[in-house]
């Protein structure tokens, strides 16, 4: 379990009901609910609430510094220019981006919008016949400063 996850958890934000169902849906590990202090708010000074708050941008701040290294130089491989369809209606065209050797594409934060990235539309490479489905899109941060967007894709049609 990740840390900030935990420190949440423990910190009483979330209750136990609410927990578990989080088990069941799988959003959660299995166990996590136990982890659950409810009654961590209900005497909280102000204090031990800036104390808390401090605690949790600490683990922000961490999970930050954790997506900056998920950008590996090391791994890009060509530019390629591309088109997204939602179905076969063409929404942007001409993109440029820069593939890795896991089949991720990477644009310029400065060239892109987020928006345009929408899980279920296609990507289409310039020079390749077959489409790929858009499943996720994140965006890389240096600092606090976005970089780019990472954009992982699946072949269409023949699963």
């Amino acid at each position: 379990m990740k840390p900030l996850t935990e420190k949440i958890l423990r910190s009483g934000l979330v209750d136990k009901h609410t927990a578990e169902m989080m088990e069941r849906y799988g959003i959660l590990e299995e166990g996590a609910s136990e982890k659950v202090n409810e009654d961590a708010l209900k005497s909280a000074t102000r204090e031990q609430l800036v104390r808390l708050a401090d605690e949790l941008s600490e683990e922000v701040e961490k999970s930050n510094i954790l997506r900056e290294t998920a950008l590996d130089l090391e791994r890009l491989r060509w530019p390629v220019k591309i088109s997204i369809l939602n179905g076969t209606i063409l929404t942007k065209d001409g993109l440029n981006a820069v593939i890795d050797r896991q089949g991720s594409y990477y644009f310029r934060a400065q060239d892109v919008k987020k928006e345009w990235f929408v899980p279920g539309y296609s990507i289409r490479r310039e020079g390749v016949a077959k489409d790929e489905m858009l499943l996720e899109s994140q965006e890389l941060f240096l600092e606090e400063t976005p970089v780019c967007i990472q954009v992982s894709t699946r072949a269409s049609g023949g699963d």
